[in-house]
């Protein structure tokens, strides 16, 4: 990971922390400090929370290379953070297997007059 894009994304995982921390509606009101961040590709990472009771909690990250800043007017680099359900990471693990699919029916497209012998 480019080091521009480890430094955002350390700021990223930072806010996460600091916003869960002062949120008005959580109930438990338990502090939140960033442990570690675990990072899959150029664009993608996890950032493991503790939390005051003891508990950890795992975000994933995903970087946008072209979020649009509104006060700049310009495309940035952003990262965005969820924490995604059981039923949405069984989603993640199977949507590869669709998209080779979708990709693998679209390529003969390309060439419209040729037999493609694979």
């Amino acid at each position: 990971m480019k080091r521009e894009t480890a430094i955002l994304l350390r700021e990223a995982a930072e806010k996460v922390a600091a916003d869960h921390t002062k949120r008005k509606d959580y109930f438990t009101g338990e502090s939140w400090k960033l442990l570690e961040i675990r990072p899959f590709t150029e664009d993608s990472a996890a950032a493991i929370y503790l939390k005051d009771g003891g508990k950890k909690a795992v975000a994933l990250f995903e970087l946008t290379k072209n979020h649009w800043n509104k006060e700049k007017r310009e495309h940035e680099p952003r990262w965005f953070h969820r924490f995604p359900t059981d039923g949405q990471l069984i989603g993640m693990v199977e949507f590869p297997k669709v998209k080779f699919e979708v990709e693998k029916d679209n390529f003969p497209i390309n060439f419209p007059d040729e037999e493609l012998l694979f």
